[in-house]
């Protein structure tokens, strides 16, 4: 009877490192995928536009995000065509004194707003996209007609 007691306890013992073994690589990474998505969120969450170059006019509004942006100022519209001037947020460069056009604004809700510079999302070459949306699914945004 102790014999078979002693089994037990041993297996138990066994049982309790395996276990151990096992789920612990697996906590770890649990653990380890928790925090990067928290600390991802507050370096998101904490992130403030870069220091406006001399250059730049004072009226110009920072698009972007933790990679980097554009400083954008809004010149003047005529119709649905916007002359916008666009600045490379690291050097200051002028990059574009150019016109984009509205899309995806079938009702015209872009040409009601006052200040479309306050809806400026960020910049990707072509499109300046808008914190505005046409839809729930659809961002509206000023296209590039020329550089």
């Amino acid at each position: 009877m102790k014999l078979k007691n002693n089994l037990r306890k041993k297996h138990r013992c066994l049982l309790f490192f395996i276990a151990f073994i096992l789920i612990t690589p697996i906590l770890f990474y649990v653990l380890t995928v928790i925090c990067v998505y928290m600390l991802d969120y507050i370096r998101i969450n904490t992130f403030s536009p870069p220091n406006k170059f001399s250059n730049i006019p004072a009226d110009a509004k920072w698009g972007g995000g933790v990679d980097g942006g554009h400083w954008m100022y809004f010149k003047k519209k005529t119709d649905s065509v916007y002359n916008i001037e666009l600045y490379e947020d690291f050097s200051g460069t002028k990059l574009h004194d150019t016109l984009f056009v509205a899309y995806n604004d079938d009702k015209g809700k872009i040409n009601s707003l006052v200040n479309i510079s306050e809806h400026f999302a960020y910049y990707n070459g072509n499109i300046i996209f808008l914190k505005y949306f046409y839809d729930s699914s659809r961002y509206c945004y000023l296209k590039l007609l020329k550089k």
